[in-house]
């Protein structure tokens, strides 16, 4: 078992071997500098570094700022900087460029309507993408695919069919077409698994404030609702009321 006091000597040595970034004789590490000349290793001249494509070897650089692409083409600079139109990712701390970084970032596909699909090039801040296809002009292959818009973020209407996510280019068609689209309350659309509920949206009518309904039918789940709005849109079948 350490003592205390050792404890505490061992901690003062460590935090001066980590806070050392100076001293006599040849470098000792990979991101080190050396130069002759009385006190002239004050560091101001000291570079940046940034990984290499090949993922493990280091750049010196004349600005903190680093970049990877999709293509692991990384080094010294922005992607902006760089003028690189594939998807690329930038940061600016030490060997923060790593492969990783890709796989922490998100990018989505990107599309207007009338527009052509193409993969985001630079990252997703909010980490959710979208895909939306406004049917209301028109339900057939065609239509869907000029009708609809792919982006960063939200759902840009909550009355237009949408769908959202969360890992890179996961916006795409499959995603909008594993899902049926229904009306729900408030005049929003709401996406139901067709795995779960097949093409099946319902539609109930309540004739009293208790919120039973117009029939021999009821809802299979219980939702809070206002008294007086009195229709009542969905997804699912509904079962016999007891």
């Amino acid at each position: 078992m350490v003592r205390p006091v050792q404890l505490d000597i061992m901690i003062i040595v460590l935090l001066r071997e980590l806070s050392q970034m100076n001293g006599c004789g040849n470098c000792t590490s990979a991101t080190c500098k050396t130069c002759t000349g009385h006190r002239c290793n004050d560091g101001k001249s000291f570079p940046y570094y940034c990984l290499n494509s090949d993922g493990t070897s280091l750049l010196e650089c004349s600005s903190p700022d680093c970049y990877i692409d999709k293509n692991l083409n990384a080094g010294c600079g922005t992607c902006d900087g760089n003028k690189i139109n594939v998807s690329c990712v930038d940061c600016s701390d030490f060997k923060c460029n790593s492969r990783n970084k890709l796989k922490e970032t998100v990018f989505c596909y990107e599309k207007e309507e009338n527009g052509q699909e193409s993969e985001g090039s630079r990252p997703c801040t909010e980490k959710k993408c979208f895909i939306s296809a406004d049917t209301t002009k028109g339900e057939s292959e065609g239509d869907l695919k000029k009708y609809t818009r792919q982006g960063c973020g939200k759902c840009p209407s909550p009355v237009i069919p949408c769908q959202t996510c969360n890992t890179t280019l996961c916006n795409n068609e499959t995603l909008f077409k594993d899902s049926h689209y229904c009306w729900a309350e408030a005049n929003t659309t709401i996406p139901c698994k067709i795995s779960e509920y097949g093409n099946v949206c319902y539609y109930a009518v309540i004739n009293d404030s208790k919120g039973r309904f117009v029939g021999p039918y009821r809802k299979i789940f219980s939702t809070h609702f206002d008294s007086t709005d009195t229709t009542r849109y969905g997804w699912g079948q509904l079962s016999p009321a007891s």
